[in-house]
Parts: C-alpha cells; structure tokens; sequence
C-alpha cells in the first residue's frame, strides 16, 4: 500500500513532466516540477557542486520533494485527512507553502495572512471535522481554481497555461475521488 507522500507524489510527478523552461513562466528553468532556485538551494544544502536541474535525478526529485513540500504538509495535517494532504501537497508545490496557505485559509473563510499558525490550525480542524476529508479537498481545488481565474485577468500573459492548469485541477479532483 502506497503512503499519502507516494499517492501525492504520484500524482504530482504526473503533471510536472521534465525540463521545460518557458519564456512566460516566471519560475524559470524547471525540472519535474523543481525550479532551477530550488535545485540549487538543495545542492548546497547538500554540499553538492551546483549544475543545471535539467541533471537531476530520480532520488533528488523525491528528496526535494519531500524536503521542501510534504514536511510542509505533513507537519500540520493529520493522517486520517488523507484526500486533503494529497491536494494540499500538490497546492504547496504549486503556489509555495504561503501561498497553499493563503489560498486554503480564504477557502475556509478566515483572513488569509500565507500563514499557518493557530487559527489556521484550529479552523482546518473544525472545518475537517465537519465536512469531511473530502469535500475539504475539494474546497481547496475550488480555491485553485478561482485563483488561476483572477490571476489571468490581471495578467494575461499567464493565459498560455489556463488550461494545462485547470486540467490539472479536474485531474486532481477526479483523482481524489478515485482514492475515497
């Protein structure tokens, strides 16, 4: 049986192909979904000679993974919100922890700072506990999607990637539907 990191992972992985580095995409030159900035923060906190993240390989791609976004996740969810983790962790490595944190806290309805302190702790569980893992997970794909929505309109370069955004939130939900 999978673990929720391996399920989030897997799906993630799916979305996040290989080497791309396109002219309108502010994040740069990126591998499996990992920003040459990132790779390059991961090889000197490993004491590792700098190169492009177009040379990453299997087992830093997880590494980081797990270093710089599921810690993220699993270090204020709890395990039985298994479809919420999955969602967050694909929300975290696409908008950041602040922003996964902003985008979840405006979904719940609370002031949304990019966070993740005791109110937030507190209304994710409240809100967890009365509507469930995965209208919760659902919740936050509606977030993304509004987001990406409103993100265009202010910048319309940004519409080159509208859909491979918005299929990538259909795919998540379906996803987590699969998993329930």
């Amino acid at each position: 049986m999978k673990t929720d990191f391996e399920l989030a992972l897997e799906f993630t992985l799916k979305w996040e192909g290989g080497f791309v580095h396109h002219p309108k995409d502010p994040g740069g030159p990126t591998n499996k979904g990992v920003t040459q900035k990132t790779y390059d923060d991961w090889r000197l906190r490993e004491c590792k000679p700098l190169q492009s993240v177009a040379k990453m390989t299997d087992e830093e791609c997880r590494d980081i993974y797990w270093f710089h976004y599921w810690s993220a996740v699993d270090g204020v969810t709890r395990v039985e919100w298994q479809l919420f983790r999955i969602v967050f962790f694909d929300t975290v490595v696409q908008f950041g922890v602040r922003g996964a944190n902003y985008l979840w806290q405006g979904a719940m309805g609370i002031k949304a700072d990019g966070i993740w302190g005791p109110v937030t702790a507190d209304t994710t569980r409240n809100y967890l506990s009365g509507r469930g893992d995965l209208r919760s997970a659902l919740a936050l794909v509606g977030a993304r999607i509004r987001y990406r929505g409103k993100r265009v309109k202010e910048n319309f370069t940004q519409h080159v990637f509208l859909n491979g955004w918005l299929n990538r939130d259909t795919d998540l939900m379906a996803y987590v539907l699969d998993l329930q």
